[in-house]
Formats: structure tokens, C-alpha cells, sequence
């Protein structure tokens, strides 16, 4: 057996680490943001929208990205609700920026996404 390059290893660590577990989430809601897709399913249609819309991109982990479109900056994370095995909520995060031009870019996408 050959071992493995430097690339091969880098590339299986980045799957490692974008193949982890999804988190829970308890508290209060926006019930626009909750779904009964597989999560998985939920984050591929995210980043369909996000590239229809122009907003810009990284996968944190397997189902959270951050995102910046001009001068706002936020994250977006698929949680599994408490105590539910099959509701998802889909969790906006502020990072930067004007929050009218965050609610103006959230909207968006929600109003673009399939769930």
C-alpha cells in the first residue's frame, strides 16, 4: 500500500471536519425558519440561493457557512430543534455590518429558498 501525499491528507481531514455532528438548538424561534428536510438537503438549497444571489461564502463545518455580501457579514447554521427528531431551524447570525442591510439580505434568501 502507498502512503498517502500531503493533499490526500489534507483533503480527508477537511471531510473529517465538515462531516460533524449538527448542533441542537433551545429557545425561542422564527417558525419562517424551521423545515422538516434533511439537513443536509436544507444546507445544498443554501448554497444554491446564495449563489443565485451573488452573496459571497465559506463552509465553516457540514451545515454552517459564514457569508458577506458588501459590507454585511453573517453566518447561517442548520440546527436540529431540542426534543424533535425531524424540525430544523435555520439560524441567522449578525457578524458585521448595518442591521437593515442584514434584514434586507436575510429576507432574501428566505424569500428564495425552497424549503
Amino acid at each position: 500500500m502507498r502512503p498517502l501525499t500531503l493533499n490526500q491528507v489534507t483533503y480527508s481531514l477537511k471531510q473529517i471536519e465538515l462531516e460533524g455532528k449538527i448542533n441542537k438548538h433551545k429557545g425561542i424561534f422564527d417558525i419562517a425558519c424551521v423545515t422538516t428536510n434533511n439537513p443536509s438537503l436544507v444546507i445544498s438549497e443554501l448554497i444554491k440561493v446564495l449563489d443565485k444571489t451573488g452573496i459571497k461564502y465559506k463552509r465553516v463545518n457540514m451545515y454552517a457557512v459564514n457569508c458577506q455580501k458588501q459590507n454585511v457579514k453573517f453566518e447561517i447554521e442548520i440546527l436540529q430543534l431540542e426534543n424533535s427528531d425531524s424540525l430544523y431551524l435555520i439560524k441567522f447570525k449578525c457578524i458585521a455590518g448595518e442591521q437593515r442591510d442584514y434584514k434586507e439580505v436575510t429576507s432574501s434568501i428566505l424569500h428564495n429558498i425552497q424549503l
